[in-house]
């Protein structure tokens, strides 16, 4: 349970933190954000004359990152280095 509350609270951090790296567009594991938002963006751009939608299933790409260069770049751009342990 610990480790839950610790790993949704860092994800709530960084978030927040980096959420300028983050393409307007984009709208999973964001908060605030809801799929039925993606739908209506996704609508609004096929009205506007846009023909393509781009939609990316990474949920076994996380598992291949290397932890340890992530967790370089992550520490050059949060301060708290508490965050990290």
């Amino acid at each position: 349970m610990r480790d839950r509350v610790g790993a949704d609270s860092s994800g709530d951090y960084c978030c927040y933190h980096l959420r300028g790296d983050f393409h307007e567009n984009s709208y999973a594991y964001r908060p605030k954000r809801r799929a039925q938002q993606a739908i209506d963006a996704i609508k609004e751009a096929l009205l506007s004359g846009r023909r393509e939608v781009v939609d990316a299933d990474l949920s076994g790409y996380f598992d291949s990152i290397p932890h340890a260069e992530l967790l370089r770049l992550v520490k050059g751009r949060v301060s708290d280095g508490s965050i990290l342990k």
